[in-house]
């Protein structure tokens, strides 16, 4: 599943919560 690494990496590195909605699955651009 390289979109949830992708986003569980990103949230780990302190993604902005504000932001979160660009990782969910529907605008993820692999």
């Amino acid at each position: 599943h390289a979109w949830l690494a992708q986003t569980l990496e990103r949230i780990a590195q302190g993604w902005p919560i504000s932001r979160i909605d660009d990782l969910m699955p529907w605008n993820f651009k692999a």
